[in-house]
């Protein structure tokens, strides 16, 4: 392939490498109703940067609206554990610096850690794990 075929090749490839890329194929995906092309997108995504926390999130709620809720936990669970590993992280990164917390930051954590637990809640009561759920 020479020239412009070759340029439009390149442009694919790359795309397809692009787990933000993928995301926003997701999103895309998601918001026009398809919840398997969006739940492939994801995992596409997730298959090049697995600790992609907001593709683990919303690949829970794709998980969800195709009620299938055991994947929907896992990658809740999964998503957590991220999210509770990068805290340390930053916590321990913010005390050796000398830095306060950056509120923009803290906000956006807190925000996913409710969308991610009330998903996972939402699965565990679809399974009639009641006790579990809350």
């Amino acid at each position: 392939l020479k020239g412009k075929a070759k340029e439009r090749l390149d442009a694919v490839d790359i795309s397809e490498r692009d787990p933000y890329w993928l995301k926003g194929k997701g999103d895309d995906f998601f918001l026009a109703g398809n919840f398997q092309g969006a739940l492939n997108a994801y995992s596409c995504a997730l298959e090049i940067d697995e600790r992609m926390v907001a593709c683990l999130s919303n690949r829970a709620a794709c998980w969800l609206k195709l009620g299938k809720y055991e994947p929907c936990i896992a990658d809740c669970e999964q998503a957590l554990s991220y999210l509770s590993k990068e805290r340390e992280e930053e916590i321990a990164m913010a005390e050796k610096e000398g830095f306060a917390e950056r509120p923009k930051e803290l906000a956006r954590t807190r925000v996913m850690r409710k969308k991610l637990h009330v998903r996972k809640g939402t699965a565990l009561s679809k399974l009639k794990h009641f006790h579990e759920s809350l």
